[in-house]
């Protein structure tokens, strides 16, 4: 029963598309293959007729039993007109049967927007000056840069990025390889260490460090920026190598800016990492810097005046800018607003639409009527035949 149901709903859905189809529109791929089956069948036909009327005698009527019929015998006006009924079915039928041979098909013009494929790292610094508090706020830079990282990837979850996660501090940590799954990726961001610091770290920066909770590794805690770059272009060699792709496509339209990497940093790097944005700029990879700005006081008193924390510090702005990124200085909460919103506009460059001519085959429509025509004909000289004459 649902077999016979289910045939019933395809054959009305075909029926009420075939009625309401607008034949003006329609094309056929195979009509010289229909007009050959036609004229085939044209001639087989007048080839029956010819042999039938070279066996009829001219002066009699004859029927199964051989005998002349008298004229008053023989089937009126009204019994000729409805075996033509079942009749006219079938040529129907036929006609139409042809017509699904030609094999037609109509056209709809899409258009499609086109929107350039994201590649994104996020490059994170948890060393211990990420745990330091944030300008007099009861907040310290971790849980600013949490929020801020956070928001910027839920505001992606619709444009199909596909991204990994890093952090670093004295070395780096992949957190998350690239994937497109948005939740995945949040989930790391929100699940992974804030800060990696020696458990000495509280104590070595008193009312300067006041994040409760964060990875207690030895000797942890350091900055190199240089280190966390090396991986990042490390990352993006293997999913180039892994997808093989071509370096140089991305190399063509710089400002199309298909891949890019976001860092997060208070800027103290040990180490300048100026190699790197020159091996970033080499495969096409925009930096974007988001530099917050780092107590300096503090950090001359940890690292002394002539430190290079101090001094790559003050470069790195510039150096961003000479290798072809951008940098953002975010010196207060609503800073960081205006970041996040520049970002991720940043990151949606349409690039064009593209318009694609689709050919929708419509056979099984005119497939359809010509079987309801065949099974109404064949019914039709099914309930005729009672009403044959012989004698």
């Amino acid at each position: 029963m649902d077999f016979l149901r289910d045939l019933l709903a395809i054959i009305h859905a075909n029926l009420v598309d075939f009625f309401n189809l607008d034949w003006s529109v329609v094309l056929f791929k195979k009509e010289y293959f229909a007009v050959r089956a036609a004229l085939f069948l044209i001639a087989a036909l007048l080839l029956v007729i010819f042999w039938r009327w070279r066996s009829k005698s001219k002066s009699s009527y004859y029927t199964h039993s051989g005998y002349l019929v008298d004229k008053s015998y023989r089937p009126g006006l009204g019994y000729k007109i409805l075996t033509l009924i079942p009749i006219f079915f079938l040529s129907a039928g036929a006609i139409f049967t042809l017509v699904a041979i030609a094999d037609p098909y109509t056209t709809q013009n899409r258009q499609v927007q086109l929107k350039q494929s994201r590649e994104i790292g996020y490059l994170r610094d948890t060393s211990a000056s990420m745990g330091f508090r944030y300008h007099n706020t009861d907040k310290c830079r971790a849980e600013l840069v949490q929020d801020f990282l956070l928001r910027l990837i839920a505001l992606r979850k619709d444009k199909k990025d596909n991204s990994f996660y890093a952090t670093f501090s004295y070395y780096p940590y992949l957190r998350a390889d690239f994937t497109t799954d948005n939740e995945s990726l949040l989930f790391n961001v929100a699940t992974g260490p804030m800060v990696t610091a020696d458990p000495s770290a509280p104590q070595s920066h008193p009312e300067k460090f006041i994040l409760k909770k964060f990875d207690e590794i030895e000797k942890e805690g350091g900055t190199d920026l240089a280190l966390g770059l090396e991986a990042v272009i490390k990352v993006f060699d293997k999913k180039e190598k892994d997808d093989k792709k071509i370096v140089g496509e991305n190399k063509k339209d710089l400002s199309l800016k298909k891949r890019s990497v976001v860092i997060v940093t208070d800027g103290a790097s040990e180490t300048d990492p100026e190699e790197q944005f020159k091996g970033l700029q080499k495969r096409g990879i925009v930096p974007y810097l988001v530099f917050l700005d780092p107590d300096r006081e503090e950090e001359i008193r940890i690292h002394g005046i002539d430190a290079p924390q101090i001094k790559i510090a003050e470069a790195l702005l510039k150096e961003v800018k000479q290798y072809g990124g951008e940098s953002f200085l975010a010196t207060d909460e609503a800073t960081l607003d205006e970041v996040l919103k520049r970002l991720d506009a940043l990151h949606a460059i349409t690039a064009g639409s593209k318009n694609y001519i689709i050919e929708q085959h419509i056979y099984r429509l005119p497939l359809t009527f010509a079987l309801l025509l065949f099974v109404t004909g064949l019914s039709l000289r099914f309930v005729f035949w009672r009403y044959h004459q012989v004698v």
